[in-house]
């Protein structure tokens, strides 16, 4: 995994935190704001986090 695509994940997944988080901020009802297909793509980039930051801890003892 290159390190920019770890990066490019973490900051497209920023905006939806808060989106999700906080529904005032999303403008609507979060539930309505995605489809299926987003919801894929977000789903594959957290995964993509959640593993590294696993090898990370392996690697590092945690």
């Amino acid at each position: 995994m290159e390190r920019e695509d770890l990066i490019d994940a973490a900051m497209d997944l920023t905006p939806e935190y808060v989106t999700t988080r906080y529904p005032d901020a999303a403008n609507g009802v979060p539930a309505h704001l995605y489809n299926e297909r987003m919801a894929r793509e977000h789903l594959e980039k957290a995964k993509l986090i959640v593993s590294y930051c696993k090898r990370f801890l392996e690697h590092e003892g945690g």
